[in-house]
């Protein structure tokens, strides 16, 4: 009795990556730190990220993705309202 091979049916089909939008750049997120006169650490804390995640994407080195971009601009928007001052920057709609 031969035995047949099994062949997987699936295509093999490579994952394509999709352009990742760019949401802030990190100078700016670093003008919003000097606008609101906070530290990065403490920008992280109230986000609830580590410090070195905001730092890698204050360097360039990590995209920030959507959710983070919704927490940071409801963060900023807390402190504007807390420190009694304005940003320059202006948030996109996410």
């Amino acid at each position: 009795m031969k035995h047949k091979k099994k062949t997987n049916k699936l295509l093999d089909v490579t994952p394509t990556k999709a352009p990742v939008e760019k949401l802030i750049d990190g100078k700016d997120i670093r003008h919003i730190r000097v606008d609101l006169d906070i530290k990065q650490s403490e920008l992280a804390q109230r986000m609830g990220i580590a410090t070195a995640t905001l730092s890698r994407i204050e360097k360039g080195r990590n995209l920030m993705s959507r959710p983070y971009y919704k927490l940071l601009m409801y963060v900023v928007h807390d402190l504007e309202a807390e420190r009694h001052v304005k940003v320059s920057y202006v948030f996109k709609d996410a």
